[in-house]
């Protein structure tokens, strides 16, 4: 997924999380538990559930 101020995105929500896989930086913090999740995490558990397909290109 490609994001700028100026465009719209392009991509799926797949390529978005391959592209941020590759970092381990947190993705997400629950303010209530205060757990964090990296984009590693968040990729793996994605693709895990999606049956190791990250393609959502048919839900836009």
């Amino acid at each position: 997924m490609i994001l700028g101020p100026s465009m719209p995105s392009t991509g799926t929500v797949g390529d978005w999380l391959d592209a941020q896989a590759s970092s381990d930086d947190v993705a997400i913090v629950f303010p209530e538990t205060r757990e964090e999740v990296t984009w590693t995490t968040l990729h793996n558990e994605a693709s895990e559930h999606s049956g190791g397909r990250l393609d959502h290109s048919h839900l836009v």
